[in-house]
């Protein structure tokens, strides 16, 4: 689950790397609402270390709630979604405007 700050640099490490087969690579965050409304993100990775991670900071002015996201290999700096050239990880994307998530099980 990737967690963010909404309207604040986050810091977030995944790792995208490990199914990543092109070089140079970009990657290209889809970001799904409830509604279907989709919105992109393309961060730069910073980290020191790409074998073993992939660190990001993002700054995101989403509504706060819950999201799903697909990450995307590119092989464009810049990327848009016609660059993506295959799928390295997915899942559920949380920005909150409080600091705090809340996890509810049922």
């Amino acid at each position: 689950m990737i967690c963010l700050n909404k309207g604040e640099d986050t810091t977030v490490v995944v790792t995208f790397y490990e199914l990543t087969t092109i070089a140079p690579v970009y990657y290209l965050i889809e970001v799904t609402s409830s509604n279907d409304d989709v919105t992109y993100i393309a961060p730069v990775d910073v980290s020191i270390s790409v074998e073993r991670y992939n660190k990001f900071v993002i700054n995101s002015d989403l509504p706060a709630g819950e999201y799903y996201y697909t990450a995307y290999q590119c092989a464009a700096p810049s990327p848009t979604i016609d660059d993506a050239q295959g799928v390295v990880e997915h899942g559920i994307l949380v920005v909150t405007d409080d600091g705090i998530i809340d996890t509810v099980y049922e």
